[in-house]
């Protein structure tokens, strides 16, 4: 037996705008507020809530970041580059909180866990 793909629906004239904005100014209310009939913000707001949970708008997205090459390796490298700059600890924390959120180990944060972590290829300049 065959099961069926689900088909992806095509974008509306106004998702199309609302996509093209958000991932060109990464502010959905905005976006809307640009694309759709909406005058107050609030409203706004909520459309464009609504509208990241569409999975054929997020995939959109998706498609429209990737296309400008910001993918997730390219993503990870940043992280990574942040985590061995020296000037701002704060940033680098950031960056290691933000590694654990992309990478879903945020959720084990205060649970007993071996992570494997090969730190000369992460600070090459330290003595370990």
């Amino acid at each position: 037996m065959k099961v069926k793909e689900k088909k992806q629906r095509r974008l509306s004239y106004k998702e199309k705008g609302f996509v093209h904005d958000f991932v060109k100014t990464k502010n959905g209310t905005r976006s809307v507020l640009n694309n759709y009939d909406v005058k107050k913000e609030n409203t706004a707001a909520v459309i464009a809530s609504e509208n990241l949970r569409k999975p054929h708008i997020i995939s959109a997205i998706d498609a429209q970041l990737e296309k400008i090459g910001f993918t997730s390796d390219f993503v990870l490298a940043i992280h990574k580059r942040n985590m061995q700059q020296k000037r701002d600890l704060r940033t680098s924390q950031v960056a290691v909180k933000d590694y654990y959120a992309i990478t879903g180990m945020e959720k084990n944060i205060g649970t007993q866990q071996n992570i494997n972590i090969n730190v000369l290829s992460v600070f090459p300049d330290k003595s370990v």
